[in-house]
């Protein structure tokens, strides 16, 4: 390893050597894998542990700012390949709800990034700038708790650009198929997956997709009436005119918030080629005008409210990106090897679950990663100084202000 010869950064790894509780379960998990050697545990638990304790940008250089290693210690090791989707799924193993409510949620996000030597770089949608950039795009598969209503990182993957795969996401989707949580049955996705080859697909893999639909979808209603007995037996009735909606044939599921109105049908949409399950979402604007909202499901059996609801965990993913871009570094790694970014990526998403896990165990406050990370970065600076000042730190702990001082600047304690 590199970098030794620094004493005050052995006080750190004395110190990371009993990690806080949001990185003890990692410990048994990576002890768990196998195909791990003595050395890459030790590295990897050294880095899940220091990532939430850093300041400023999260790049090579500064993490062998706060710890033993040096940089070139850090490329070497996040330069070979990590079980990331078998550590997560152990972590998200232990995480076990009462009614045991879960489901699949999946989406892409955009990275910036500079230069051309890096693989993969391409125009990608950025959904911030709502225009087509310059960059990178990775692929998250996400596991959505229901009861709790919130996500859990799965697995992140790179989207590379003309890979000659007509479906990328539904072959990032189906490597994950071995460690999906056991009783999921849904997949809750955006609007612009809602296209024929990727929902068989996920059809195909054994879940149902929730999803959003245009406002002028090509819906047709199915067929209800008395067959003439001649020729093939009719499937379907005319077409859906939204300019002149008849709700009689809808069923009234009743006001979800005030002011929106829900109503369900199960219809036959012509560019799926299948026929769904749909929830419509009426509201008035002050104008006057009328605004609609469609969500659908393959999962025929499902409620319009129990539509809505799956599609609106669905945003949780969301949270998953917002929390590592802005507190762990997502879009901060200037490496241009593909597999650094893999690596970087994972490790971002997988300090969230671990601070999310023990904070779940913990309260029942709302989470707050920006509170974990502030929290982590004031006991890890109370190591350094007690490791360097030679003091011991069984007894600060045991200090009836130490608590105080953990919560210094925190948002929410």
């Amino acid at each position: 390893m590199g970098g030794e010869g620094r004493d005050v950064s052995w006080i750190i790894w004395i110190a990371v050597k009993e990690p806080e509780t949001p990185h003890v379960s990692c410990i048994h998990i990576l002890q768990g894998l196998c195909e791990l050697s003595p050395r890459q545990h030790r590295f990897f638990e050294h880095l899940l542990s220091l990532w939430p304790c850093l300041n400023g940008r999260f790049t090579l250089l500064n993490l062998s700012r706060y710890s033993c290693f040096c940089e070139r210690t850090f490329r070497r090791h996040l330069a070979y390949p990590f079980p990331w989707l078998a550590f997560n799924a152990a972590l998200l193993a232990s995480i076990h709800t009462d009614s045991g409510e879960a489901m699949l949620a999946l989406d892409a996000s955009f990275v910036p990034k500079s230069g051309r030597a890096t693989q993969g770089v391409a125009r990608f949608y950025n959904g911030c700038s709502q225009r087509v950039e310059r960059g990178l795009e990775l692929s998250l598969v996400a596991v959505v708790d229901l009861s709790r209503n919130t996500a859990y990182a799965l697995h992140a993957q790179q989207t590379l650009p003309a890979s000659g795969q007509p479906c990328k996401d539904l072959t990032h989707l189906q490597a994950t198929q071995a460690y999906w949580p056991q009783g999921v049955r849904h997949l809750a996705v955006d609007g612009a997956y809602a296209r024929h080859a990727f929902v068989e697909g996920v059809c195909d893999l054994g879940l149902e997709v929730v999803s959003r639909l245009r406002a002028d979808a090509n819906l047709r209603y199915l067929f209800t009436g008395e067959q003439s007995g001649r020729g093939r037996p009719k499937l379907y009735d005319r077409k859906v005119k939204w300019n002149e909606l008849d709700l009689q044939r809808w069923h009234e599921d009743g006001e979800l918030e005030k002011g929106v109105h829900l109503y369900s049908a199960t219809l036959n949409h012509k560019s799926l080629k299948r026929t769904i399950r749909v929830a419509l979402l009426l509201t008035t604007t002050r104008q006057g005008k009328e605004r609609r909202v469609l969500l659908f499901s393959t999962d025929l059996k499902l409620s319009g409210r129990e539509v809505v609801r799956l599609y609106r965990a669905r945003f949780q993913i969301e949270f998953l990106f917002r929390e590592a871009k802005s507190h762990a570094g997502l879009t901060h790694c200037q490496s241009r090897s593909q597999q650094t970014l893999h690596n970087h990526w994972n490790a971002a998403f997988a300090v969230v679950n671990l601070a999310k896990l023990t904070t779940s165990q913990r309260v029942s406050a709302p989470f707050s990663f920006s509170s974990c990370v502030q929290k982590q970065r004031n006991v890890h600076f109370l190591q350094v100084v007690s490791g360097t000042l030679g003091l011991d730190w069984n007894t600060i702990k045991a200090h009836p202000r130490f608590q105080s001082l953990q919560n210094y600047a925190v948002i929410a304690p």
